[in-house]
């Protein structure tokens, strides 16, 4: 095939693409679909085009001026007036040149300097990075900037400047981007074998597009620390004559990530690769690629290790660092991500480990990789819940998870509290994370479960009521009624409590209940306590009480009987009574109380 007019697509046609970039910025869904062969990369079967939701690849920005709808098209316009001077087929061909071109010269140094501006701007990584634009048209326009780059950066005037040091790394790397997409073609020619040509611009993930656009950038700085491993794997590579490899792959990831230089080199090196797939890795088209190099085993296997590492801040900013890039590929994996980390990699039970298999200033030493790790247990849990209303992925195995992450997350408040200022901002975030992520397991616990109330009430791995306490008389009013609920959906642990702790649960849900929408939940939960310790109540006078002033706000089934029934008769059965002997019973608890008092 033509490969350079297949390279130069935007080039041959570029006015109706640059009139709809212009006027929709971007955003035309007629002109900016989905390719067809791109989300799934491994044969070459037709496929039914699902166009994506809109939100998928324009972003959340307002601000067009930096849009690359807006910008690219503008380069090009640029680039694109000074195509009556030069002939790139021309320049490819003829080395020696006449006395005619002469006259070009001035034009061709003026052009070389353009280029070398453009580069220092940020252009070609720009345009590296948006190779993995969901519209196509965008796609070409880049792939016609990089072409005119590639051209002006092996032009003799280009060579005869100076000041332009870097410019071999960066053909170097145009070079082997522009091979390695010829092969990808070829590659899908001879799958395809259909005789057909194909001018569509391959849809690079953007793990990929990303780690060459930093590339580019890095490559130009040779003081840069990373200079050094980057320039080494572009030279490294030997197969095509050094073609881009790594297109649907991770790129250097294994090399940097694993780096045997010495400390503070590997641990540049490790950081980097980490910062670039938490950029990177955008939609789930990225998830195949991160697998491939086994990305998520890594980032799991280190985050255990990362306290023996490092003893100072720098262990936290690692961590953090590891637990974001955990919560993107969650977040942004999709269905099969989720699966891929929760079923096959035991992700869940992962994070059960690390909050009860070492102390907490081990392994989450710092308030802010607390509130990290607190972070990363919601989006899991949130995703779980999300992808299991599309498809079945073991909802008992992944409930029982889910219930046994309450009482960690309650122990990891207790233990990095203790003899602390709880009035410090530090204290109001990690109790607002504890909330929050409460909130997601008592979410998740009710999907999955068709019974939240009652199924799995108490269990020996539930919270314990005397945690639940001290955690209550620390939230701030505003979470209270949230927390409060949570409380009362997951299982608590009942068998070391004492009969005055339940009690004293019993008295702070009922007085945060009042009014409350959840108080269905709540009573549930008061009648199971108070069928248990129905024994030892002695007729609680308090529990009485606040359950007669939360009778008038209360339009739900018999659980408010079946309550008072608990409490009046001193027993745990069940026990029905009519309304005349309930009231009965009331007055006769109250004039006790009252000739005693």
């Amino acid at each position: 095939p033509d490969v350079e007019t297949w390279m130069r697509t935007g080039l041959e046609d570029n006015g109706s693409v640059l009139v709809s970039l212009l006027a929709s910025n971007g955003s035309n869904e007629e002109t900016c679909n989905t390719p067809k062969d791109e989300l799934n990369n491994t044969s070459g079967e037709n496929r039914t085009v699902h166009e994506p939701p809109r939100s998928a690849w324009q972003g959340n920005g307002r601000d067009i001026r930096y849009s690359p709808a807006f910008l690219l098209p503008l380069i090009f316009r640029m680039v694109d007036s000074s195509r009556k001077f030069l002939d790139y087929e021309y320049e490819a061909k003829n080395v020696h040149k006449t006395e005619d071109d002469a006259e070009l010269s001035p034009t061709r140094n003026s052009l070389a300097l353009q280029a070398q501006q453009l580069c220092d701007k940020g252009v070609l990584a720009l345009c590296l990075a948006s190779l993995s634009c969901r519209c196509p048209s965008m796609r070409q326009i880049s792939i016609a900037i990089l072409y005119h780059l590639s051209c002006v950066l092996d032009w003799k005037e280009a060579h005869e400047l100076t000041s332009w040091r870097e410019r071999p790394q960066l053909l170097m790397i145009l070079s082997s981007l522009q091979r390695g997409l010829v092969v990808r073609k070829s590659d899908r020619a001879e799958i395809e074998s259909d005789g057909a040509e194909d001018g569509m611009i391959p849809l690079i993930p953007a793990v990929s597009a990303i780690f060459l656009a930093r590339a580019s950038l890095i490559i130009a700085k040779p003081g840069d620390s990373l200079y050094a491993p980057l320039n080494r794997y572009f030279l490294r590579i030997k197969s095509n004559f050094g073609a881009y490899n790594d297109l649907y792959r991770l790129p250097a990831f294994i090399s940097l990530f694993c780096s045997s230089a010495d400390e503070g080199q590997a641990r540049r090196e490790r950081l980097w690769a980490l910062q670039q797939l938490k950029d990177g890795f955008v939609d789930k088209f990225c998830y195949r690629a991160v697998v491939s190099c086994h990305a998520p085993e890594l980032v799991m296997t280190s985050f255990r290790g990362c306290a023996s590492w490092h003893g100072d801040s720098d262990e936290s900013l690692e961590s953090i660092l590891l637990l974001e890039t955990l919560i993107t590929l969650v977040k942004n994996g999709g269905n099969q991500a989720i699966y891929h980390l929760t079923v096959r990699l035991g992700l869940l039970s992962w994070i059960r480990t690390i909050l009860v298999g070492r102390p907490t200033y081990q392994t989450l030493s710092s308030v802010d990789s607390q509130i990290a790790f607190l972070h990363l247990v919601s989006a899991v849990v949130h995703e779980v819940k999300e992808a299991s209303q599309n498809q079945p992925i073991g909802q008992k195995t992944l409930l029982a998870e889910i219930e046994s992450l309450a009482s960690p997350v309650l122990q990891l408040y207790c233990s990095s509290t203790t003899g602390k200022d709880e009035k410090s901002d530090d204290h109001a975030k990690l109790i607002r994370s504890v909330c929050n992520t409460l909130t997601s397991l008592r979410s998740a616990k009710m999907l999955l479960s068709s019974e939240a109330n009652t199924s799995s009430a108490f269990r020996c791995t539930g919270i314990s009521l005397s945690l639940s306490m001290r955690f209550l008389s620390a939230v701030p009013p505003s979470l209270l009624e949230e927390a409060v609920w949570s409380f009362c959906i997951l299982p608590l642990d009942i068998e070391a409590t004492a009969v005055s702790d339940g009690i004293a649960f019993c008295n702070i849900v009922l007085g945060c209940a009042k009014h409350s929408e959840h108080l269905n939940s709540v009573l549930e939960r008061v009648y199971l306590l108070t069928k248990t310790y129905a024994s030892n109540l002695d007729n609680n006078g308090t529990i009485l009480n606040l359950l007669l002033n939360v009778r008038g706000d209360y339009r739900g089934s018999d659980v408010w009987f079946r309550c008072i029934s608990n409490l009046v008769t001193n027993q745990g059965s069940e026990v029905k009574l009519d309304m005349p002997e309930l009231a009965r019973e009331i007055v006769k608890i109250y004039d006790t109380a009252t000739s005693e008092g």
